[in-house]
């Protein structure tokens, strides 16, 4: 985050390592989700785990456009949308649909790495 000289400011700095604290937070929160996925999970645990997996995106999407993190964005909104569309369906997940689900967070993960990096 620069000012309008090209400049970081302080303030900017701290805002964007606490912006990387929470994200990874947001990460490792949806790893273990992932498991609750898979068809052979009990219903309940599918909605819990789609309901939290969400929510967690969400608030990625939300931070990333507070620190002008537009990939990271744009990558949550993609697995928001993934998941309201697997929860609209309102039957067990498929295969396919938790494949999916599993390749958006990995995504998601990726696009935080890159843009960390640099």
């Amino acid at each position: 985050m620069m000012d309008l000289h090209g400049n970081t400011t302080e303030f900017q700095e701290r805002l964007l390592a606490t912006f990387w604290r929470e994200a990874q937070g947001h990460i490792d929160a949806m790893t273990p989700l992932l498991a609750w996925l898979e068809p052979a999970a009990s219903g309940d645990n599918q909605v819990r785990a789609l309901e939290r997996l969400f929510r967690e995106a969400h608030g990625l999407k939300g931070a990333a456009q507070v620190v002008d993190r537009p990939e990271i964005a744009a990558q949550s909104r993609q697995l928001e949308r993934l998941v309201m569309s697997v929860r609209q369906c309102e039957q067990p997940i498929t295969s396919a649909q938790a494949a999916a689900l599993i390749d958006a967070v990995a995504a998601t993960q990726h696009a935080v790495l890159r843009d960390k990096q640099g």
